[in-house]
């Protein structure tokens, strides 16, 4: 893992940033100080059905007629 300034990072983002996509990972440097890790994104492949980066599949939420959505967010948090 490499230490890049704050300032090389902000002029030059798109080239480090192609950088990490070929796996190269980097410590960020402000003020002498270390303020965060750019490391790789790797998710595993699912299925061939899975979308890669951002975009994921999204449950669908149906409500009975009269319910409240509250409801059926505590629900899903076990709040009852």
């Amino acid at each position: 893992m490499d230490y890049l300034q704050f300032s090389q990072l902000s002029s030059s983002t798109k080239e480090y940033l192609e950088e990490v996509e070929k796996g190269k990972s980097y410590v960020i440097i402000r003020g002498g100080k270390p303020i965060a890790k750019v490391i790789p994104f790797k998710e595993p492949i699912q299925s061939k059905k899975a979308i890669q980066g951002w975009k994921r599949e999204v449950k669908t939420v149906t409500l009975r007629s009269g319910a409240d959505s509250s409801e059926y967010i505590r629900a899903e948090r076990d709040e009852r």
